[in-house]
């Protein structure tokens, strides 16, 4: 069975002969990186969004709201723009161009420098561009720039290491030569030079070497400059684009229309007044969404390994038998291999769905099933056969299966075939009776309670609080996670980021999977960490879980929408607000008991922010929810807490 996988061009695949599957093989492919999407992942392919989204259409419209609200921009980013454009105003009345030119560079000798300290304050990078002649491209050789104040030197070299052996001097080495008889444009950023960042250098001299010797060699440059903050902005710096509109500007020539432009340019990419960077943030993400590329991974196939049976599953033993790919013998309509004619994976796809195989539709039925009654017609989804469990409802199990095989495995009509039917729409309280004759519902005589899933629990949350992002597709996201968790992975080590943008409120499905070190709350919630296909949970019930609904950020931050949409769109009493965000988590109205339980809690709470007011503002903003400056933040605090007892209650996350 498993040569049918042994085809299958993996990079670092060992062939058992001293040598990898990928040397010799598709040679080409494989030693160009251009070719690999992601370094390291091996063939990929990359496909548009686009392809796996039925409903582009729908998403366009708020795509085209969210880009004229970036464009439209906040007052703070108004404010910025106006602040940043004046600058730049005053920058051309002092006479500041864009680039100060250096004339008079040569290679080899000292050279003096201009003195213009208005330069050197304004500038942000050297700049200039080098030709190297007369060298194999082979030979070992270097070439750098020396920069000379008044008691040190700087010697920014490239290549082989250059040292001239000189007191006061600091060699800082960057990283290869460029290619010979190519001119090539490189930069140098001031701050390299530390507390003479802001001094004028007295020369700037070139110097190259080759071989061991320290010899010149022909190297051209040219177009030394140092260029000014003039096209720069607080973040990034301006496209071509935007450089000829400002100049514009500036010279006094610019309509309204290429202001305003500008202005989008600027809103667009540079602003950094944080509401500004919420709406870019939200731009892009739906941006990516409908325009962006994922990764896709791409099989390629190749010379077969030689595949042998492993005695006693010994991997070093080479004295078992040579097989080609077949399907277990002892199966009704088993395929193999002949000699000369070899299966491939699309004859092992179309047995295993062939009409005559009812083992795939059986299996799949059953764990789509448990997945809606929380035990499989047959309890051991893992081992359906003659070692696991017989179903308890043989006859419905081959229904099902069949009707699935015959709509043309159409998953869709099967989930509805399965919800519509009295069994699932049953209530799911039971009687001392049918505890007593069964405690598991293994007869269906009602529906089943059970606990949500690890990322199910989460959703749940977010979507209570509308905070849930509902789209489908798109990349992963990265929820909140403590700060060196992953501190023990290395080779490579691991740096988490966690998502600041609407990807933050996702659905679990869509939640970034280190495996074996998955998301802890994952971890507490008894999700499997992949390591080896699980079909069936383990559910545990633990205080971690109780505590991980408490303080984990994603849960707080639930908490704080939630009383914060209570106070705004809810007005009135306590009692009426208590009734609502009751039925807004649990989906029914509390008894008398309840009530007051939750009442007196609201009250408790409420005094002691009122006597410590700055716990109450230091709660509300320990997370990175940024309340409405309407809600008071006592009121907030008190009711926030209300809420992480409400998500924390067993009967929250368990399906009913």
């Amino acid at each position: 069975f498993g040569a049918f996988f042994a085809d299958i061009l993996e990079k670092g695949a060992y062939t058992g002969n001293g040598r990898y599957q990928e040397l010799g093989i598709n040679e080409k492919y494989l030693s160009a990186p251009e070719l690999y999407e992601e370094i390291g992942l091996g063939p990929t392919l990359r496909v548009p969004n686009r392809t796996f989204l039925q409903n582009a259409e729908k998403f366009e419209s708020e795509y085209e709201r969210r880009k004229a609200l970036l464009h439209a921009g906040t007052n703070a980013a108004a404010e910025e723009f106006e602040n940043w454009l004046s600058v730049k105003r005053q920058d051309a009345a002092n006479g500041i161009p864009a680039d100060y030119f250096l004339n008079g560079v040569t290679n080899g000798k000292s050279t003096s420098f201009v003195e213009a300290p208005l330069a050197v304050q304004q500038g942000y990078r050297y700049q200039f561009e080098v030709h190297l002649n007369d060298i194999a491209e082979g030979e070992n050789h270097s070439f750098g720039m020396l920069f000379t104040f008044s008691d040190a030197q700087y010697l920014i070299h490239w290549g082989r290491n250059l040292d001239l052996n000189k007191p006061n001097q600091r060699n800082i080495h960057r990283r290869d030569r460029p290619r010979v008889g190519e001119w090539t444009e490189l930069q140098i950023n001031p701050n390299v030079f530390k507390n003479h960042r802001l001094k004028s250098p007295i020369s700037i001299t070139f110097i190259s070497n080759k071989s061991k010797a320290v010899q010149p060699y022909a190297v051209d440059v040219r177009n030394v400059r140092l260029k000014t903050n003039r096209h720069k902005v607080p973040i990034g710096n301006l496209n071509e684009v935007a450089v000829a509109l400002l100049e514009k500007h500036l010279a006094g020539e610019a309509s309204n229309a290429d202001l305003d432009q500008l202005r989008k340019a600027y809103y667009t990419l540079h602003a950094k007044s944080p509401d500004q960077i919420m709406l870019r943030k939200s731009y892009y993400a739906m941006d990516n969404y409908l325009n962006g590329y994922r990764a896709t991974p791409a099989t390629i196939s190749a010379k077969p390994r030689e595949v042998k049976v492993l005695p006693r599953g010994n991997w070093m033993d080479e004295s078992g038998e040579v097989v080609l790919p077949a399907t277990p013998e002892f199966l009704e309509f088993a395929i193999a291999s002949e000699q000369n004619d070899r299966l491939s994976r699309l004859d092992l796809a179309e047995w295993i769905t062939h009409r005559d195989n009812p083992l795939t539709a059986r299996t799949y039925v059953n764990r789509i099933w448990g997945h809606f009654f929380g035990t499989p017609l047959s309890s051991t989804p893992e081992d359906l056969g003659l070692q696991g469990e017989f179903p308890v409802y043989p006859e419905l199990l081959e229904l099902l299966a069949f009707n699935f095989m015959e709509s043309g495995w159409d998953i869709k009509q099967l989930v509805r075939s399965i919800l519509m039917s009295e069994a699932y729409r049953q209530s799911s309280t039971s009687t001392p009776e049918l505890d007593e004759l069964d405690p598991y519902n293994r007869l269906l005589a009602r529906q089943s309670p059970r606990r949500l899933r690890a990322e199910n629990i989460r959703d749940n949350a977010l979507a209570i609080s509308d905070l849930l992002v509902r789209r489908i597709g798109g990349s992963s996201a990265k929820p909140y996670q403590p700060d060196g968790y992953y501190q023990h992975l290395n080779f490579p080590k691991r740096i988490y980021q966690t998502s600041t943008d609407e990807n933050q409120y996702r659905r679990g499905l869509y939640m970034h999977w280190q495996r074996t070190f998955l998301h802890p709350m994952l971890v507490a919630f008894d999700a499997p960490s992949r390591d080896e296909c699980a079909v069936a949970r383990p559910q545990s019930n633990t205080p971690l879980q109780a505590l991980n609904q408490l303080n984990d950020p994603t849960f707080v931050e639930a908490a704080i929408a939630l009383s914060q949409s209570i106070l705004l769109d809810h007005p009135g009493d306590d009692a009426s607000r208590l009734e609502y965000i009751y039925q807004r988590v649990l989906t029914r109205n509390p008894n008398s008991i309840e009530k007051n339980l939750l009442k007196e809690f609201l009250e408790s709470e409420r005094n002691r922010f009122v006597e410590t007011p700055n716990d109450a503002k230091a709660f509300v903003a320990s997370a990175n929810f940024t309340p409405s400056e309407q809600v008071n933040k006592i009121e907030l605090a008190a009711w926030t807490s209300l809420s992480r007892a409400l998500l924390n209650v067993h009967e929250t996350i368990t399906r009913y």
